[in-house]
């Protein structure tokens, strides 16, 4: 698993928005229709620390720390871990349809949860009270909990 640390050259603001790009590229052959999701960013605070999750169709998972430090492409190498990436994809599908269209894409505040679903048609975005999405009363707490268990997942590996 590729980690990359912060420093003067952070580039956690780049690698957001590349995830945020409506550009299925080599998982273009694994979607199927324009509103099927096909990427999902998982956005909240952890120890004062904004993370972002992403998640591919393909199984990749990467974490990207505000701070700059993070780690990028782990389901190319852990079988689990890509796994666990595609489950996050498959539970975006039972939710986008409750989700709005999205043209901006602000960061989380602290205490919230956003979650991005990318298709082709268009972004989508929810964003919920984390205490909501940990206490499982949220419709995107499988995916909350998906994407702790994959920054768990690179903790301790």
């Amino acid at each position: 698993m590729g980690a990359f640390t912060g420093g003067d050259n952070n580039p956690y603001n780049e690698l957001r928005e590349l995830a945020l790009e409506q550009n299925a590229g080599n998982v273009q052959d694994l979607v199927i229709d324009e509103d099927e999701p096909y990427k999902v960013l998982v956005e909240f605070h952890v120890s004062g620390t904004r993370v972002t999750v992403f998640c591919a169709i393909d199984g990749t998972a990467s974490v990207y720390l505000g701070s700059g430090a993070g780690f990028i492409n782990g389901g190319s190498e852990n079988e689990t871990l890509r796994s666990i990436a595609k489950s996050v994809v498959f539970e975006a599908k039972n939710v986008v349809d409750d989700m709005e269209p999205y043209s901006e894409f602000p960061m989380a505040d602290k205490g919230s949860v956003n979650v991005y679903v990318v298709t082709e048609r268009c972004v989508y975005g929810a964003t919920v009270d984390q205490q909501e999405a940990a206490d499982k009363t949220s419709e995107i707490w499988k995916i909350y909990y998906l994407a702790i268990e994959i920054i768990s997942m690179y903790m301790n590996s």
